[in-house]
C-alpha cells in the first residue's frame, strides 16, 4: 500500500522508494551512509556508490530519494486541509510507483492509473491535486491536464523540481527547466505551477506562491 497519511481531510500519497534503514545510533553507520549521499548528490556517479556499497557489503540507496527526504516532508507538511497531495518521479505524461515490492510492469501511471491510487487512499474527486512530481505540467496535454477531467484543479510543475547548490548562500529549491539529456539544471529558467481545470490551463504561479492552495484565486487572479 501507499504511504498514506489523513489529516483534518487531507490525503499524502508518497509513491517514491522506501530508503533502506540504518543504524541511526551507530556513527559508522551514519558516516557511511553520508559518503553515499555525497556520491549521489554529486552524481559521480553511480559506478562509485555501486563500488562503495559492494565492497562495504551495504545496499543501494535509490538514487536521488535520500536528497529528496526534506523536500518530502515540507511538501507534506504545505499541504491544507481537503488537498490531496502526491510525490513521485515523474514526466508529462506519466509518474512512477517507485515504492518497494512495485512490478515493474504497472510503475508507471497514467492519469487514470494515478485516480486509482488517489481513491484507494481517500481522495474523493471533489478534491483538488497537487503533484509534486517533474514535468508533470508541461504541455497543454500534459499529466496533470489529463487528471484534472476527475478533479477539481490539479497543479503540476512545467519543469523539473530541483535544487541549485551556491557556493556562499543557501541552496535554493525551485522549477526549473533542465537538459532531457543530462539532467542538468538550468539556472537561468525559472518554470512554475501551472493549474489545470477540465483539461485545460487556468493559471500559472511561481514557486513559492500560496496560491496554489486557494481555489478560488485560480480563475479570478492568475499569476500569468
Amino acid at each position: 500500500m501507499a504511504e498514506v497519511e489523513k489529516n483534518v481531510n487531507i490525503v499524502f500519497v508518497n509513491l517514491l522508494r522506501e530508503e533502506r534503514a540504518i543504524n541511526e545510533t551507530s556513527v559508522i553507520d551514519r558516516s557511511l551512509r553520508a559518503v553515499e549521499r555525497w556520491i549521489v548528490h554529486r552524481g559521480i556517479y553511480k559506478l562509485a556508490n555501486s563500488a562503495l556499497s559492494s565492497i562495504l557489503n551495504m545496499e543501494e540507496p535509490p538514487q536521488g530519494n535520500a536528497d529528496m527526504h526534506g523536500q518530502v516532508e515540507e511538501f507534506k507538511s504545505s499541504l491544507k486541509s481537503g488537498e490531496c497531495g502526491v510525490i513521485a518521479h515523474g514526466n508529462s505524461f506519466s509518474i512512477m510507483d517507485n515504492r518497494q515490492n512495485t512490478n515493474p510492469e504497472h510503475s508507471n501511471l497514467t492519469a487514470l492509473g494515478i485516480e486509482n491510487v488517489l481513491k484507494a487512499a481517500g481522495c474523493t474527486q471533489n478534491m483538488p491535486v497537487i503533484l509534486y512530481s517533474c514535468n508533470t505540467g508541461v504541455g497543454n496535454n500534459s499529466l496533470a491536464a489529463e487528471l484534472s477531467k476527475f478533479h477539481p484543479t490539479v497543479v503540476a510543475p512545467d519543469g523539473v523540481i530541483g535544487v541549485i547548490e551556491k557556493f556562499i548562500t543557501a541552496p535554493k529549491l525551485g522549477i526549473f527547466k533542465s537538459d532531457e539529456r543530462t539532467g542538468e539544471i538550468d539556472e537561468s529558467s525559472p518554470r512554475q505551477w501551472k493549474v489545470f481545470s477540465h483539461g485545460k490551463e487556468v493559471a500559472s504561479y511561481d514557486w513559492d506562491s500560496e496560491s496554489i492552495h486557494t481555489n478560488s484565486l485560480h480563475t479570478a487572479n492568475p499569476e500569468r
